[in-house]
């Protein structure tokens, strides 16, 4: 946890106004989290924070890129990550979360950790399947030797089914009115 406190702002000192600050995700940061599908990253966070009387609003520019697994064959590839994503912080009686995107920290803190924000953040932007991208010719860079094995496997019934399978065949002439 020690190592995370550097994702940190200290807001108390701070007069009301724009401020701007940035952090460097990188692998230490990642290993941190035991569940995260990221081991390896460069990402920057530049964060915009708009200083209120009562209320904090952070605005976050995510850029870099992370290497996870492909879904496909496996191997490791680099992802390219970007997100905009925006915080809200109101300074109440106690701590709690309104939404997704405004909390209540109580009024006698004066810093805000924001790694765990970042780290959810970064894994919003990866996309829901995970694949290597393709070349410029449109064929994917997963490792052939993979693809290849997987193509061997391929069952007839997986890649095209010839015909109709027959205990759906009643289903089918049902209509609805």
């Amino acid at each position: 946890m020690s190592f995370l406190k550097q994702y940190s702002i200290q807001f108390a000192s701070l007069k009301p106004g724009n401020y701007t600050f940035e952090f460097v995700l990188n692998d230490k940061f990642f290993e941190n989290f035991d569940e995260s599908e990221i081991k390896k990253g460069d990402v920057k966070i530049l964060v915009d924070l708009e200083k209120q009387a009562r209320m904090l609003v952070f605005n976050f520019n995510i850029e870099g890129k992370v290497q996870l697994v492909c879904d496909r064959c496996l191997d490791e590839y680099d992802q390219l990550v970007k997100s905009e994503q925006k915080l809200i912080v109101k300074l109440g009686s106690e701590k709690k979360e309104e939404t997704e995107e405004i909390i209540v920290i109580p009024e006698a803190d004066h810093t805000i950790l924001l790694a765990q924000f970042f780290y959810e953040y970064v894994h919003l932007a990866l996309p829901v399947k995970k694949v290597h991208p393709t070349d410029k010719k449109g064929k994917s860079l997963c490792n052939k030797e993979v693809i290849k094995k997987l193509k061997e496997h391929e069952t007839k019934e997986n890649s095209k089914p010839d015909k109709s399978d027959p205990r759906w065949d009643a289903l089918k002439k049902i209509k609805f009115n």
